[in-house]
């Protein structure tokens, strides 16, 4: 009866224990663009419109659903987002190419993201992505 009731207050004390840890929430899957994906735009606020009332995380999945070989994704600095020039940022990095989709985690901060491909049609889109909230 002794061993029960030890194993009983063991159990208990790792309950309680794991229970006060924060535990990061679990992630969104984002469509990019939404149900059309990443496609050029149809008016110039449609990835604006598509950010809109939308909290995302460094947690968060971002899918880049596009047709095969006529677009890609590339992470670019303001510079180069503005001027629709991945050659203005040394540092500009393929994160899709060729490819139907592409599953992009992204840290926290601002993201400028393009098509190299169709850019200066507004196929480009910021994204200002928070860190994790955490839960108790």
């Amino acid at each position: 009866m002794t061993s029960l009731k030890l194993n009983l207050v063991v159990v208990t004390t790792i309950v309680v224990a794991y229970l006060h840890f924060p535990t990061t929430m679990a992630g969104n899957n984002w469509i990019v663009g939404g149900p059309r994906g990443w496609i050029v735009p149809p008016n110039p606020d449609y990835y604006e419109s598509w950010k809109k009332g939308k909290e995302l995380f460094d947690s968060d999945e971002y899918w880049f659903v596009f047709k095969k070989k006529s677009h890609n994704v590339i992470a670019v600095n303001k510079e180069a987002f503005d001027a629709c020039d991945p050659n203005k940022d040394v540092n500009a990095t393929h994160i899709t190419e060729t490819r139907t989709r592409g599953v992009v985690f992204m840290a926290a901060g601002i993201k400028y993201l393009i098509c190299s491909h169709h850019c200066s049609k507004g196929y480009k889109i910021m994204i200002d992505v928070k860190e994790s909230k955490e839960q108790w």
